[in-house]
């Protein structure tokens, strides 16, 4: 930036200079001093405009900071003031360059003050530059703020892809643009009817855009990609679902299917809230529906329910989803199937606090039991508990029925090695029952009744990878060598997917 910016004012006055009759003297080191510069401050323009993008993909973090934070804002000026800067070296190098050898009085000298105009003219934006630049340093980065999104809708292909028709459109425009870039580039690298080929590509950019773009929007709203406030975790899914069932359930239903009685009547339906379209949505709109309803009859609760209220809400929301793609989990796991996030929870185990996050980096076994039923399992479990270790695996066993002197009512046998919740199991069991749901017909009931048995894999990287139910079809992991198998090869697998984000999004 000083090699290229710090040479401007010189050069400006030389070539003023160099303009006046009576500057005869130094115009040969004007022409040769430009020359050089225009050499040179291509190579230098092109390492700022490389690092700039490159630091700015790093500190942006996407469209949404680009256009909805202070930084990514100051950013977009930036880029505002360097286009002119480019469009000022670009012509001055192909029409004024040229010609400052030319005959003085016609062409050189005319030449060099209109050089020495867009030099300090090119100096002034580039001082612009410098002190956007000194802005941004002290502004937070676009990464770590939380986005305003401006506009009313955005560009979601994830979401769209697969509605009928989009793909036909999305191709059709896709080869206008196409035929519009190959005009634009043919409209620049030819003279004869410039201006038509250049208008024809601007049209069809614009009609490819309009034909190939709307298909993949879907609504937004100002806080679509706000950050949620609170972990997707056991205690706030527990306390959303009690906050759901006092303000939702009537409309939604108890299981979200949509099939509350206050529902009925409605028009257009309330929205199942388990089906996948849920996590089609951000949890920043998730959060503006809740703060300001719809217009198609939901109310807002922004007055009824504080802001950590409401995210709670959209965790409960997102494990409602997930226990019912749940459904297909079984005692064997498919490493291709979609992986859902194991939500955090925190335990206590006598006098020791822990979290689920703590055994990141091991497999874990969690196992919700109940006395006395599931006594016989957790001998099982203790007799296996070395083999388990073996394969670096942790198990948590946590009760379903009351954690309240869990400890002695197991007794002294068998001897329990493993971590048994003391403190904290009733919010575990709350959000892992949302999990319970099989393929089986009771599975789709609107609340199936709650085994009093169950236990969950979770990976490494803290992922629910299978699940076993007793008193199913298949002996499942009854048989310990089944379920050793499967610790063993999670244990194995390579750490290639990153660990789940703490925060729903």
């Amino acid at each position: 930036m000083g090699a290229w910016l710090g040479a401007l004012p010189a050069l400006a006055l030389l070539l003023r200079a160099a303009s006046r009759e009576d500057g005869a003297d130094s115009r040969p080191f004007a022409v040769i001093a430009t020359r050089r510069f225009s050499a040179w401050a291509l190579v230098v323009m092109g390492l700022i405009v490389v690092t700039g993008v490159w630091n700015a993909w790093n500190e942006v973090g996407g469209i949404p900071g680009l256009v909805g934070t202070p930084y990514g804002r100051l950013v977009l000026l930036k880029v505002l003031l360097l286009l002119p800067v480019i469009g000022l070296a670009a012509s001055n190098r192909r029409s004024l360059l040229p010609r400052l050898g030319g005959e003085a009085a016609t062409i050189g000298r005319p030449a060099m003050r209109s050089l020495a105009r867009a030099v300090a003219y090119e100096s002034l934006l580039g001082a612009g530059l410098v002190v956007v630049a000194a802005v941004l340093a002290v502004t937070p980065p676009g990464r770590h703020e939380t986005p305003f999104w401006p506009f009313s809708f955005r560009l979601a292909p994830d979401v769209t892809w697969n509605f009928p028709g989009v793909k036909t459109q999305v191709f059709i425009g896709s080869q206008i643009l196409l035929i519009g870039l190959l005009a634009l580039i043919a409209g620049c690298l030819t003279r004869r009817g410039r201006p038509l080929w250049l208008a024809g590509a601007a049209v069809l950019l614009v009609a490819g855009a309009q034909q190939a773009l709307p298909p993949l929007a879907v609504d937004a709203y100002p806080t679509t990609y706000l950050r949620p406030a609170i972990p997707y975790a056991a205690s706030s899914i527990a306390h959303g679902q009690g906050l759901y069932r006092a303000n939702c359930a009537s409309c939604h239903g108890v299981s979200g299917q949509g099939d509350g009685p206050a529902g009925a009547g409605l028009s257009p339906r309330p929205a199942d809230l388990t089906a996948p379209h849920t996590n089609d949505h951000t949890a920043g709109d998730m959060f503006w529906w809740l703060t300001h309803g719809l217009r198609k009859g939901m109310p807002g609760f922004g007055d009824a329910l504080s802001e950590d209220d409401r995210w709670d809400v959209i965790n409960f929301l997102r494990a409602l989803s997930a226990g019912e793609a749940a459904r297909r989990l079984t005692d064997v796991d498919e490493p291709e199937q979609r992986r859902l996030i194991a939500p955090d929870f925190s335990f206590a185990t006598g006098p020791a606090q822990a979290s689920l996050k703590d055994y990141r980096g091991r497999p874990v076994l969690l196992v919700l039991f109940t006395l006395p039923s599931s006594r016989p399992r957790l001998v099982q479990l203790a007799d296996a508990y070395g083999e388990l270790r073996s394969f670096n695996a942790a198990l948590i066993a946590v009760p379903m029925d009351s954690d309240q002197e869990i400890l002695s009512r197991i007794g002294a046998t068998p001897r329990i090695l493993f971590p048994v919740a003391t403190d904290g199991a009733a919010d575990i069991v709350t959000t892992y029952a949302l999990f319970r749901r099989t393929l089986a017909p009771a599975g789709a009931l609107p609340d199936p009744p709650r085994p009093t048995h169950i236990e969950f894999l979770i990976d490494r990287s803290g992922y629910l990878r299978a699940r076993w139910i007793p008193g199913g079809p298949r002996p499942g992991w009854s048989d310990m060598k089944r379920l050793l198998a499967e610790v063993q090869a999670l244990s194995q697998e390579p750490a290639t997917v990153a660990p789940p984000d703490e925060h729903v999004h």
